[in-house]
């Protein structure tokens, strides 16, 4: 059953709580750190509490390093040319 299915069958009235479902928050270990399983547990309403493996954070890091100027497609041109 799907997250939005869940919350339309608890759907029984304004007066009515529906009972817990699902929890507030998911405590998992670094083997569940993967985009899907993060993804699928927000589409739930879920707050995720997963630490990140350290390959995941430095491929973060490198991703969002600015290149180093020696190896830009000017520089590596200029280089060329003065050979």
């Amino acid at each position: 059953m799907t997250c939005r299915a869940r919350r339309s069958a608890l759907a029984d009235g304004p007066e009515a709580e529906p009972p817990r479902t699902h929890p507030d928050a998911v405590i998992a270990d670094k083997a569940y750190s993967a985009g899907t399983y993060r993804r699928a547990l927000r589409a739930c309403g879920i707050t995720v509490v997963i630490p990140q493996k350290s390959d995941e954070i430095a491929a973060r890091k490198r991703a969002y390093q600015p290149r180093r100027a020696s190896c830009s497609p000017r520089a590596m041109a200029s280089r060329a040319s003065a050979t």
